[in-house]
């Protein structure tokens, strides 16, 4: 993708928007404006510049009247991209390496898991606040978890399976996306593995992860049961 291309796609807020929508959905140009309140005369005018970028891909389907439709979707060349924006990743970058060159890979990792424990049981505990159990079900894990706290950190989660017993699901970002690309083994393997270990043991519930965007996987996929 040229330099210039990408940066004139990016321009705009309304852009961004519609690569958000887009991120885990195929939608034709009117769905897009209604979900962005906008016309479709500025979503043509705006989905044709992520086009020119390669960010975004037209495709066709078909319903089930056996009519042909034309939608759209993010291009998959395009996902390693972190939508939206973040400026923090230099920084959180240069304090993971300072860690790394400080006390040695082997000590860094300790301290990390440690980080990522305590700040999954805080993120658990606030989930409980207004609950009266610190025992969810699944439902209440699909709505509390993936509905609300994956949805507003822009994971783009989507639940492929809920039962009473179990919860399957996945995202196509994390909060540590540019950082995972560079050292998954750190940030997937060590740090967000033990934000999930910190919020199963509020939230008694035990998740397994079974694919990885950071390792190269389209998508991050997840497992969560009850525990005990």
């Amino acid at each position: 993708m040229a330099e210039t291309t990408l940066a004139r796609a990016f321009a705009s807020e309304v852009r961004w928007k519609i690569l958000d929508v887009l991120m885990v959905n195929q939608l034709s140009q009117s769905q897009i404006g209604k979900a962005l309140g906008v016309s479709v005369r500025t979503v043509r005018a705006n989905i044709t510049e992520l086009i020119n970028a390669h960010l975004v891909e037209v495709q066709h389907k078909r319903l089930p009247s056996g009519r042909e439709v034309v939608v759209y979707r993010v291009a998959t060349s395009a996902r390693a991209l972190s939508f939206p924006p973040r400026s923090y990743e230099y920084l959180s970058e240069a304090l993971v390496n300072g860690l790394v060159s400080s006390l040695g890979e082997k000590s860094a990792r300790v301290v990390l898991r440690d980080i990522g424990q305590k700040l999954g049981e805080e993120m658990g505990h606030a989930l409980l606040v207004n609950t009266d159990s610190n025992r969810l079900t699944m439902k209440e894990y699909g709505e509390l978890v993936i509905k609300n706290l994956l949805a507003a950190q822009h994971t783009y989660p989507r639940i492929l399976s809920q039962k009473s017993s179990e919860i399957v699901y996945e995202q196509f970002n994390c909060p540590f996306q540019e950082l995972a690309n560079k050292t998954p083994g750190l940030f997937c393997d060590v740090l967000d593995s033990a934000v999930h270990e910190g919020l199963d043991k509020v939230l008694n519930v035990r998740t397994t992860r079974y694919a990885c965007k950071g390792h190269g996987d389209s998508a991050c996929r997840f497992r969560v049961v009850p525990s005990g």
